[in-house]
C-alpha cells in the first residue's frame, strides 16, 4: 500500500504507463507478424521463389512463414530465463529490438533475382530470429504486468491489457494491407514492414 495520496497517484501513473507500453509492444509485434503472413501469401512467392511453379512457390513461402512458429517456443524458453536472471524490463525491450530489426531487414531484403538462393535462405533465417523475439515478447509483457499488477491488487486486470495488442495488431495489419492493396504484392509489403518502426 502507498503511504500517501501523492505516492498512490505516482503508482497509478507508473502502472498505467507500463500497461500502455506493454500493450503497445504487443501491438507492434503482432502487426509485424500479420504483415509477414500477408506478404507470404501475396508477395514472397514471386519475389523469393520465382524459379518454382506458382503452387510450389506458395508452399515454400508458407513454409518460410511457418519457420517462425517453432522458433517462438525457443524464444519463450530463452527469454523466460533471461527475464528471471536479468529482469523482465530488459527482456521485454530486447525482444522488441529483435523483432523490429528482423522486420526491417526483411523489408529491405533483395529478392531471388539479385541474391539467388541466398535470398530465401536469409528470409527463413530472419523469420526464425523474428519468431524467437516474438516468443519471448508476449510472455515478458504479461509477466511484467502481472508482477506490477499484483502489487496494486488488480493483477488479472492489468495482465489482460497485454492481450489487446494481438487483435489490435491484426486490425492494423489488415487496414494497412487494404490501404496498399494495389501495391502490396510488389512494394507495399516492404513499406508496411518499415512503417512498423517509424
Amino acid at each position: 500500500m502507498c503511504a500517501n495520496r501523492r505516492e498512490c497517484q505516482n503508482d497509478s501513473v507508473s502502472i498505467q504507463l507500463l500497461a500502455f507500453s506493454a500493450t503497445a509492444g504487443v501491438f507492434v509485434e503482432f502487426y509485424d507478424f500479420y504483415i509477414y503472413g500477408y506478404a507470404a501469401a501475396s508477395a514472397f512467392p514471386a519475389i523469393f521463389f520465382p524459379q518454382l511453379a506458382s503452387t510450389e512457390a506458395l508452399v515454400f513461402s508458407f513454409l518460410a512463414f511457418g519457420a517462425g512458429f517453432p522458433a517462438r517456443l525457443v524464444g519463450a524458453f530463452i527469454f523466460g530465463h533471461v527475464g528471471d536472471r536479468m529482469g523482465r524490463k530488459f527482456s521485454f525491450v530486447l525482444n522488441i529490438a529483435i523483432v523490429g530489426i528482423t522486420t526491417c531487414l526483411t523489408g529491405v531484403l533483395p529478392g531471388y533475382q539479385r541474391l539467388g538462393i541466398a535470398a530465401p535462405v536469409l528470409l527463413v533465417a530472419l523469420r526464425i530470429v523474428q519468431g524467437i523475439g516474438l516468443g519471448g515478447e508476449f510472455g515478458g509483457a504479461t509477466s511484467l504486468l502481472a508482477e506490477f499488477g499484483q502489487e496494486r491488487g488488480a493483477r488479472a486486470f492489468w495482465t489482460s491489457l497485454a492481450n489487446l495488442g494481438m487483435p489490435l495488431g491484426a486490425l492494423a495489419a489488415s487496414g494497412m494491407m487494404l490501404a496498399m492493396s494495389k501495391t502490396f504484392a510488389t512494394t507495399g509489403w516492404r513499406i508496411a514492414m518499415l512503417l512498423s518502426r517509424s
